[in-house]
Formats: structure tokens, sequence, C-alpha cells
């Protein structure tokens, strides 16, 4: 399997699926791939860092730093492509919980700080932003195999997923 590393020096398994190429884990960085620091109501992690990555906000995201040179936070048309290879949004759900993807159900840290969902659902988020005040992103449900698209207000904290220039 290969990998890639970002600024922190934190290494991630990579996975090719279809024409893409796609981290396997969720992103954990702490700064931004010019070095700056990302602020620390930006970034959060629940539980185990290593086990479900970091929350990061819509503005961290929307910096386009985020991700490791080289790879850049999915949009919605590259996450879109992800699900219609791995047979629609009824069953892609499953796949991105198996083996390859890893897709850990690390919840979403609601704007006041409350942690939601660990265990049960995975946010990730896609770029860019929708309107000023929401962005889209995907949900998987612990129990089912789907997908869904999913937006939601630039301040939650959701997992993100880079996807290779």
């Amino acid at each position: 399997m290969k990998t890639t590393t970002d600024i922190d020096g934190n290494v991630y398994n990579t996975v090719k699926i279809g024409n893409q190429i796609w981290m396997a884990e969720n992103l954990k960085v702490t700064r931004y791939n010019d070095g700056i620091k990302i602020g620390r109501h930006k970034w959060i992690y629940p539980g185990t860092r290593g086990k479900y990555g970091r929350l990061y906000d819509f503005h961290a995201v929307d910096t386009g730093k985020l991700a490791p040179k080289g790879w850049h936070v999915p949009s919605d048309k590259e996450w879109d492509e992800l699900i219609k290879f791995l047979g629609g949004p009824d069953v892609a759900g499953k796949k991105l919980k198996e083996e390859d993807f890893k897709a850990l159900m690390s919840g979403y840290r609601f704007y006041n700080g409350n942690f939601n969902y660990m265990d049960t659902y995975a946010y990730f988020w896609s770029s860019p932003e929708t309107t000023s005040y929401y962005a889209w992103g995907r949900l998987l449900d612990y129990d089912n195999s789907e997908v869904t698209r999913y937006f939601s207000t630039k301040d939650y904290g959701f997992s993100v997923r880079c996807i290779k220039n």
C-alpha cells in the first residue's frame, strides 16, 4: 500500500478507487501545508486522535491549505465520482467502511463544542462552499450502506479525507 505524509509527519495509507487516489485515513494535521498552525477553533479531535483523525470546521477547509501538498479536499463532484464508481449512493457507504477506505464513525463537533454521534455517523467535508453559511459534505451511517449528500453550517467540525491532485 502506498502512503503520503503531511507537514506534521503523520503518514497516511492511500488507496486507488476507480481513477482517483484517496487517503485511506482521516486527516489529523495541526498545521496548514504552509506551516502556519491551524487555529484552535478550526480543529479538534474526538477520542483517540490516531483512530478518528481530527475534526475541522469548514473555515479550515476553505483556506485551500489543509491538505498536504499534492492533495486537496475533494469537491462535491469528486465525491460523486467515487460514489458512482462504488455502485451509487445506496450501496457505496458499505464499501467505504471496508478495509481499503476505512471510513470510521467519528461523529461531528457541534459549533458549541459538543461532540455528537461518535461511533454512529461519519461526516466528511467537500469543497467548495455552497453558500456563505453552508457547505456540502457526505454522511455515512454505521447501520446502513448509504452515502448521503449533506450540507451543514461551516462552524461544525467534520472529518476530512483528501484526494490526490
